[in-house]
């Protein structure tokens, strides 16, 4: 790793909600990897993919990110079982870039590696890559600091955001819940994008509920649009125009 990279993740690791210092060689390393995307691999000359592919980081720290907001669930609320299910969607693509986003960690700006072909928007990242990029930070502190520090900065980030999590918000898994407990047949999402350049898009979804159109919407995502669709499918259900 170069001195430039070096000084890049060690800013990085002072964020308020980070603060990690001092920081081992095997961290440095750790932390690289974990703001290195797969995509970055057509970037690099010699292809090294111990060091560049962070996807084993991200599987790992979406396990602890389950973990840390399962046991503050059970800890805190007095929730059922399927109830603390619902408000698992708190760490959610969608959800987590939503959050990730309002504290401006700036990793578009060279912190994330990226590659430039497959990806050449950084400016507008998709939600999966937000996420999958926080998820391998998370996994990357729990191997380099410990399960403590890790929960610091999940519950820093995300406490918050549970305590107010509303699941009834949730219109696709409430239209999928009661699609299945009344047995309506086979429900699907179509998607396809409407206006807008590419950088920032307008999509629209449709859903069926076996093969007739209940609900549509518009979005700045397929989800925004999907989750606008879904609510007016349950609009309709319940008011009996199936």
């Amino acid at each position: 790793m170069d001195e430039t990279r070096k000084n890049q993740i060690l800013e990085f690791l002072k964020h308020d909600i980070f603060k990690i210092s001092p920081v081992s060689k095997n961290g440095l390393e750790l932390y690289d990897q974990a703001l290195t995307h797969s995509s970055y691999i057509g970037e690099l000359k010699e292809k090294d993919y111990r060091i560049i592919n962070n996807e084993r980081l991200e599987f790992l720290g979406n396990f602890v990110l389950g973990l840390v907001i399962s046991e503050y669930l059970y800890q805190h609320f007095n929730y059922s079982e399927g109830e603390m299910t619902r408000r698992m969607e708190v760490v959610s693509d969608a959800k987590l870039a939503e959050v990730i986003k309002k504290q401006k960690f700036k990793v578009e700006k060279g912190y994330l590696r990226l590659g430039k072909r497959s990806l050449p928007n950084k400016r507008n990242l998709e939600d999966s890559i937000i996420a999958g990029w926080f998820e391998a930070f998370i996994g990357a502190v729990y191997l380099d600091q410990g399960l403590e520090k890790a929960k610091d900065i999940i519950l820093k980030l995300l406490e918050k955001e549970i305590r107010n999590f509303n699941p009834n918000r949730n219109y696709i898994g409430r239209l999928q819940e009661y699609v299945q407990q009344n047995k309506l047949g086979e429900l699907a999402y179509y998607d396809k994008k409407v206006t807008g350049p590419d950088h920032r898009p307008t999509f629209k979804a449709l859903v069926k509920i076996s093969n007739r159109t209940l609900g549509e919407g518009l979005g700045r995502s397929k989800k925004a649009a999907r989750m606008r669709a879904a609510k007016g499918a349950l609009k309709k259900l319940k008011n009996g125009k199936l």
